[in-house]
Formats: structure tokens, C-alpha cells, sequence
């Protein structure tokens, strides 16, 4: 498995229903944690919607509908 660099995307999958993601990699800050609020509450076809936002220790992995 290589190391994904801050901020590269790569390709996740929930072993439960097999369904496949884009994840992210991002140092947090609030900034970050206001942006990933501000997605949370959008709903648009044209935009990516954030599936789920993982936060410990000043890193978030952030997990977008493919």
C-alpha cells in the first residue's frame, strides 16, 4: 500500500456494501472544518457530495460520492 500525499485523491471501498469512493487526505484546520459544514449542506447534481468526513488528531480524510 503506498502513502497518499496531502491533498491527492484516491480510490476507497466500504467493505460492507462494496460501493466505491474518492477519499482526501487534508491537514485540518478551521477553515477546512467550515468548509466540510458548508458541504455537508449542499445538494446540487453538478457538485461532488461529501459522503462522510473522518476528523482525529489535526487530519481529516474526507470521503466524496464517486
Amino acid at each position: 500500500m503506498r502513502a497518499a500525499a496531502a491533498g491527492a485523491t484516491f480510490h476507497v471501498t466500504e467493505i460492507s456494501t462494496r460501493k466505491r469512493y474518492l477519499a482526501q487526505l487534508r491537514a485540518l484546520d478551521e477553515n477546512l472544518a467550515r468548509n466540510i459544514e458548508m458541504q455537508n449542506n449542499l445538494d446540487h447534481p453538478n457538485i461532488i457530495q461529501l459522503h462522510q468526513a473522518i476528523m482525529d488528531q489535526g487530519i481529516a480524510v474526507l470521503i466524496y460520492e464517486k
